[in-house]
């Protein structure tokens, strides 16, 4: 008798754990900079658009030195280019092999999300690098082809190293990776940030998920369309659907397993609450505990058994 109440008890009562999953990437900082104009909480921005702007005074020095060098170096040139000097032919860009670079990466990462092996994050991460890579090849290809041809290889390095200079400031205006809306600006303006600073969090505008840790045993009651109930740490609960069931297995982070038991793999499937969850419940990670329903459920979420139950009371 007692072995017939654990097992449905087991049925009935038992939760997995999961967490609020919103869609979300981090803009951090390429190079360290002083911040001098960042985005507000709150703001819509779309791909592309500015989230913050550093400034970094050594660079701007180093910029200004170099195109006074650069300048002087024209003239010479320009003076010997009218005194009868053939001109050399003007140097390759150095940066195409990079952009090539940047643009397999990126191809690479894409196929590896559309494969589920990769994470939005890191594709947004490779798309900004893309972006610089083409920036500083832009900047080679116009600082070469403004400048007559050279006469010497002093010249042409000087060109390179202020094309590279200026493709370092040009990356100081830190872009939205993504469209969205802006949940956190972490830093305050005037602050100085080092390289790989976290400076605001993008969030997609779709609603949160809820990411749920499946035992193997129990894969089974992760079906797509299949009905749950989540449950959150102040008691609150709220219906959710199975929209997916992800094809890689992952390990229960240690915050929320029994150190006791080996954390063995676990089938990973995504909840879309519904109706949407509530604003207060809109934080990722936030952990919650999910039951799957034992019973088939109508398209709203209430139990078909049951209310066959009703229905014949």
């Amino acid at each position: 008798l007692l072995f017939l109440a654990r097992v449905v008890y087991d049925a009935v009562f038992a939760s997995m754990p999961g967490f609020v999953a919103i869609d979300h990437s981090l803009v951090k900082t390429p190079l360290a900079g002083r911040l001098v104009h960042s985005v507000a909480q709150g703001d819509a921005v779309r791909a592309g658009d500015t989230v913050a702007q550093l400034r970094n005074e050594l660079l701007e020095s180093q910029r200004d030195a170099l195109r006074a060098s650069l300048a002087a170096a024209r003239r010479r040139m320009q003076a010997q280019t009218a005194a009868g000097a053939p001109p050399a032919a003007p140097p390759n860009p150095a940066a195409q092999p990079m952009l090539a670079l940047r643009q397999s990466q990126y191809r690479s990462m894409r196929d590896l999300v559309d494969e589920q092996a990769a994470t939005q994050s890191e594709l947004d991460e490779a798309y900004v690098a893309l972006l610089q890579a083409r920036g500083h090849t832009a900047a080679v290809a116009s600082r070469i082809a403004a400048s007559p041809a050279p006469d010497d290889t002093q010249f042409a390095a000087l060109a390179e190293r202020l094309a590279d200079v200026e493709a370092r400031i040009a990356a100081l205006r830190l872009v939205a990776p993504r469209d969205g809306m802006v949940s956190q600006v972490f830093p305050k303006t005037g602050e100085w940030l080092a390289e790989n600073t976290e400076v605001a969090d993008v969030r997609a505008r779709r609603a949160p998920k809820v990411e749920v840790y499946v035992d193997p045993a129990s894969a089974s009651e992760a079906s797509v369309g299949k009905w749950a109930t989540i449950r959150f740490l102040d008691g609150y609960t709220h219906r959710a659907m199975v929209a997916e069931v992800k094809t890689t297995a992952q390990r229960l982070p240690a915050d929320r397993a029994n150190p006791l038991v080996v954390r063995h793999h676990s089938v990973i499937a995504m909840l879309d609450p519904v109706p949407a969850l509530p604003d207060r419940y809109r934080i990722n990670i936030l952990p919650v505990d999910v039951t799957f329903d034992i019973f088939p459920s109508d398209q709203k979420g209430n139990s078909v058994w049951l209310s066959k139950l009703y229905v014949s009371r």
